[in-house]
């Protein structure tokens, strides 16, 4: 297999791609994909702005979408059905791999209430509505909590979708009714105009719609939609100049754009680095003539650029599912190499195996299967979403089992239960932060864990809870049990709570052998904590 991805690389690298294949608008994506991978992994420091490489994607899809549509048109061979038949080939079949494989990892990492909230966004997913659910359930988008759902990208997606319903509407009849190129783009930066100002508009009151919904993004697509009109042969003397200062707009947003106010964005915000990659997109047939755009239309970025979107997909659920299986916050290159280069791997072979086969018909060959096929997968995810949450328990291996009791008292530790490190604990408070504070107990511990995590929620603090029924844990000395081992060497926690039957304790020694016990813990907990807490239980 391995070989056979070598080889098509290759192909591509000796230039055997299509004659009206842009080079530089691949390595255009290359560009938009690494920005909104490095900024999601973390590093801030050169990359706080690259959240803005979706309004880069926007920008593209919208120049690609409407000059495919604009040919056809011009020819006479158009057809909305061919059209759709196009997106369905492109966007689905990595979007359902992603998914199942999504699906899979939450099953196994993910606790019940976790796997309920992604139930119930899977189905806004695969029918193009994540934006709505997005808007309508969570924070926003650069609020912490959202941080740990896995499919919080696919709201670019929806936005683009949606756009691709009426996009084909309203060029159509533009060309029906006035057939001159004129006339539609001015109707097309007319609308542009009108969602920038509703954009500038909207984000004063209401920064999440404006982040989320298609008419105050529409402007992005727009902006690219125009550019299909005025393309050129490339000999104009200024597009060398154009593409050089866009793209030094677009490095600019990349680099800068950490310090501008995420309340403010998009608004008049996205407008520039939109404009950067329309000046990009413009000069890009001259990219050859200048140093960046030599090595930007290279074979390294412009491959990248190819399987640009499944490195979209990909990229953010197993960055989430990392950092859900970490005890401790995820930061550094080395530490995410692991990821990254299971993310280039996957990407790779979803745009060789699942991707290409179905795009050039190999696989999926006429278009009744191919739409039998999409809507037998769609209606599949969405009785999943559906019903999944009644049904479908997260998986707890048996390592964690065997110390999960049937008392009512122990429901909520069993709800979310996963391994650490082979250690059966549960997650308390929020899911979005690194674990701050550690709870030590039996099934007194386990009586509070539902209270703690609720407090911890409203506090923005989150922590685990290593309980054990029938007085398991060596109350004097927890360093003594390997699990609580574990712990203690792999965590960073500020405080720890020990909350046990104390009196079972008391019958078991005398009272000056039980305090010197309990100063000896009391001395070993602050060498990984700040202090500890004892319930009087």
């Amino acid at each position: 297999m391995s070989v056979y991805i070598f080889i098509k690389i290759g192909r591509y690298m000796m230039g055997m791609e299509k004659p009206y294949y842009r080079k530089d608008i691949d390595g255009l994506r290359a560009v938009a994909v690494l920005a909104v991978i490095f900024y999601h992994a973390g590093f801030m420091t050169f990359f706080g702005g690259g959240y803005i490489g979706v309004d880069i994607f926007f920008v593209i899809s919208g120049y690609i979408i409407t000059r495919i549509i604009r040919y056809e048109l011009d020819y006479e061979t158009w057809s909305i059905i061919n059209f759709y038949e196009r997106r369905f080939r492109r966007i689905l079949p990595p979007l359902f791999f992603m998914l199942v494989i999504c699906l899979a990892m939450a099953w196994i990492c993910y606790d019940l209430e976790q796997m309920k909230q992604l139930f119930r966004m899977l189905k806004r997913v695969v029918f193009g509505a994540a934006n709505f659910f997005l808007y309508k359930n969570t924070g926003g988008y650069f609020d912490a909590p959202e941080e740990e759902l896995p499919l919080l990208h696919t709201w670019s997606l929806s936005v683009e979708e949606q756009f691709y319903v009426f996009l084909p509407i309203l060029l159509w009849s533009i060309r029906r009714f006035r057939n001159k190129a004129y006339y539609t783009v001015w109707t097309v930066l007319f609308l542009a105009v009108c969602s920038v100002a509703l954009s500038a508009y909207v984000v004063t009151f209401d920064a999440k719609f404006d982040f989320y919904m298609l008419p105050t993004r529409a402007f992005e697509l727009l902006l690219g939609s125009s550019l299909a009109f005025v393309e050129h042969d490339g000999k104009r003397f200024f597009a060398p100049w154009c593409y050089l200062f866009g793209l030094a707009v677009v490095f600019f947003c990349i680099f800068g754009f950490g310090r501008v106010p995420k309340e403010s964005f998009p608004g008049l915000w996205a407008l520039l680095p939109c404009i950067g990659t329309a000046l990009c997109i413009y000069g890009g047939t001259s990219a050859k003539e200048t140093w960046a755009g030599r090595i930007l239309s290279g074979r390294v970025m412009a491959g990248i650029g190819l399987i640009s979107y499944s490195l979209y997909l990909y990229h953010w659920p197993f960055l989430v599912f990392f950092r859900q299986t970490s005890l401790e916050p995820v930061s550094g290159t080395w530490e995410l190499l692991p990821v990254f280069g299971a993310v280039f791997a996957l990407s790779c072979l979803s745009y060789f195996f699942v991707e290409q086969p179905i795009r050039k018909k190999r696989v999926l060959r006429t278009r009744r299967v191919l739409f039998t096929a999409a809507f037998a997968c769609v209606l599949a995810f969405f009785l999943l979403g559906h019903f999944g949450r009644k049904y479908i328990t997260p998986y707890v291996p048996d390592g964690a089992e065997t110390y999960l009791l049937e008392e009512r008292e122990w429901d909520f530790v069993k709800e979310h239960a996963f391994l650490f490190d082979g250690v059966p604990v549960a997650r308390l408070g929020s899911e979005s932060r690194p674990f701050s504070f550690l709870v030590l107990g039996d099934s007194h511990a386990a009586m509070l864990a539902h209270a703690v995590s609720e407090e911890a929620s409203e506090h923005g603090l989150s922590g685990l809870i290593l309980a054990r029924g029938g007085n398991e844990i060596p109350v004097a000395l927890p360093s003594d049990d390997e699990s609580c081992r574990k712990i203690m060497e792999k965590g960073t926690f500020k405080f720890v709570l020990l909350s046990f039957r104390w009196t079972f304790h008391l019958e078991q020694c005398d009272l000056a052998q039980f305090d010197d016990e309990h100063s000896d813990t009391g001395e070993h907990i602050r060498n990984f904590s700040e202090g500890y807490v004892t319930t009087n239980s």
